[in-house]
């Protein structure tokens, strides 16, 4: 017995059985567009600056050693 799964890659979809190749830009938009958001900015930020911190302290201590 076989089998017709329709197979898919992330989110693009094959497409029907009549050959349409049409693309539907649409498809490839994993996240919705959003607006700018001090919590998610400061989420993102605190990691990088920690790890300057660190950086910075090791290159401080190196060079004054």
């Amino acid at each position: 017995m076989a089998e017709t799964n329709k197979k898919t890659y992330g989110s693009i979809e094959e497409g029907n059985n009549n050959n349409n190749n049409e693309f539907d830009e649409k498809n490839t938009y994993y996240l919705s567009e959003s607006r700018f958001n001090w919590s998610t900015f400061g989420r993102a930020a605190i990691p990088i600056v920690i790890a300057l911190i660190i950086m910075g302290g090791f290159s401080y201590g190196m060079g004054h050693g």
